[in-house]
């Protein structure tokens, strides 16, 4: 049996171990920063700062309501409105 990627990419599914990568806090999923459009300064003030990552699959609404996602996100939101 073949070795497993450990932390592939949400969008082009390749490895994202030792690469510029963030981690979507409503999904899990680890994204490289090139596969997100995110350019090096905005790479680095997120990996500076505790502002949550957002990937562009969760942030888009295809106009389908996922409850558990949903509620997910709003968890999340509010949490973070508390800090």
């Amino acid at each position: 049996m073949g070795r497993g990627k450990k932390w592939p990419c949400g969008s082009c599914h390749k490895d994202t171990h030792n690469t510029q990568s963030l981690l979507c806090e409503s999904c899990d999923k680890w994204f490289h920063s090139d596969c997100e459009s995110i350019g090096k300064s905005k790479f680095d003030s997120f990996t500076r700062s505790s502002e949550p990552y957002i990937c562009h699959l969760c942030r888009t609404d295809d106009g389908i309501f996922d409850y558990l996602h949903g509620t997910a996100r709003l968890k999340m939101v509010s949490l973070y409105a508390l800090i």
